[in-house]
């Protein structure tokens, strides 16, 4: 089960990513992958991405790259990282990531982007809301461990649970999604997970499942 996702792409345009991953079997065993590709089937609405090369090296972030990022749950990138939809260049749609990337940006801002095929940096990606924040490539990776490891302090079927909350109220309304919020929590409450976390809490303790 993977419970959250890092991607970012150097200056050279390369795309890497962090993927956090919990065995379920075990979800006090945490796994952090580098790698390209493995993305959460939560947003893609059952679409599941293949796992990670062993390569981190994919490229510029063009076409289908530009898709990757944006079903990220988080999206670091270094200054001067290019970026574009460059289908339309081709005669072509952005066919198979355009939900992805208009859910990510919303209609009025994906429109500056799919529209020309035009290429755009890192900093106009962060403008967007395609990348949470640009960052100097000297502190790329150390930002990506840094959000990376506030994944790792983290209840590992909270973090899942929330996905989905956030994919459920996306498609349904407000009076739905609250009796869906509500369920969720009861159900939290009652789990093994809540209980060691507030045991730890008044404990002054890490809990089980932190770094």
């Amino acid at each position: 089960m993977l419970c959250g996702a890092v991607l970012f792409a150097d200056f050279s345009g390369a795309a890497y990513a962090y993927t956090v991953t919990i065995d379920a079997d075990a979800p006090q065993t945490i796994y952090l992958q580098v790698g390209v590709g493995s993305f959460t089937a939560d947003y893609c609405g059952g679409t599941t991405y293949p796992p990670p090369h062993n390569t981190p090296n994919c490229g510029p972030a063009y076409g289908g790259g530009v898709g990757l990022v944006a079903v990220c749950d988080v999206a670091i990138a270094a200054r001067g990282a290019r970026f574009g939809l460059t289908e339309v260049r081709l005669g072509l749609l952005p066919a198979n990531i355009g939900p992805y990337v208009v859910a990510r940006l919303g209609p009025a801002k994906a429109r500056e982007i799919l529209f020309n095929g035009k290429l755009f940096a890192a900093e106009e990606a962060e403008r967007l809301g395609l990348v949470s924040r640009a960052v100097d490539a000297a502190e790329l990776d150390a930002a990506v461990e840094r959000e990376a490891g506030y994944f790792l302090q983290c209840g590992p079927q909270a973090v899942a649970r929330t996905k989905a909350l956030v994919r459920h109220i996306a498609r349904h309304g407000p009076s739905e999604s609250i009796d869906y919020a509500i369920a969720g929590l009861a159900d939290a409450w009652e789990g093994d997970e809540s209980k060691e976390g507030i045991a730890a809490f008044f404990a002054k303790r890490k809990p089980r499942w932190a770094s």
